[in-house]
């Protein structure tokens, strides 16, 4: 008990409110509504970049300020084959086995339809660059099963560092339409893949 009337007193001396029965932490408000509720601004330093889907403020790096996210639309990252990235419901990642190709995973079942676009090319480039094959290939309104990754195009098969895979695609059951993209990494190791609903 005199620790917590200790606590109560240094808080109250700093401006933060503590309300035991409810566990929530006010600062410049008397009647915290959250576990965290700050009334006015707030300042943050040395706090680590992270890349997440499930958030709704941001950081400004200029003011040190928290401001508020519209929503995040994209997701993306260097990985390794069979590292997802993912954006609220919908995952990506490169197969670790077979042809190795973006597969695609919601959580819930959802029908997609679209289209992929692939550029080819075929061992080592030189500098300045060389030629490739493009080719396309189209789904139309195919279920996919909820929490399972399916490849979009089975027959794809990206063997080269470099060789890109680019879908654009519709969401009929949620009524969203996305764009997936792959650049293959030497060795299937720091592929870029993003997923970004446009």
């Amino acid at each position: 008990m005199k620790k917590l009337l200790l606590l109560t007193l240094i808080f109250s001396i700093a401006g933060v409110i503590a309300n035991a029965q409810t566990g929530n932490v006010g600062i410049g408000t008397s009647s915290p509504q959250a576990k965290l509720d700050v009334n006015g601004e707030v300042r943050i330093s040395n706090v680590p970049v992270k890349t997440s889907n499930t958030m709704n403020v941001a950081l400004d790096t200029a003011t040190g300020q928290l401001v508020k996210q519209e929503g995040i639309t994209k997701a993306s990252g260097f990985v390794n084959a069979g590292v997802p990235v993912s954006l609220g419901n919908i995952s990506v990642q490169v197969s670790t086995s077979g042809n190795r190709s973006l597969m695609i995973r919601m959580d819930n079942t959802a029908t997609l339809s679209g289209a992929s676009i692939n550029n080819y090319h075929g061992g080592a480039l030189p500098v300045g660059g060389a030629s490739s094959t493009v080719s396309g290939y189209t789904r139309r309104s195919d279920s996919f099963a909820g929490g399972t990754f399916y490849r979009w195009q089975s027959s794809a098969n990206f063997t080269h560092h470099g060789n890109i895979q680019t879908i654009l695609f519709t969401d009929e059951t949620n009524r969203y339409a996305y764009r997936a993209t792959l650049i293959i990494g030497s060795g299937y190791v720091n592929n870029f893949v993003s997923i970004e609903r446009l």
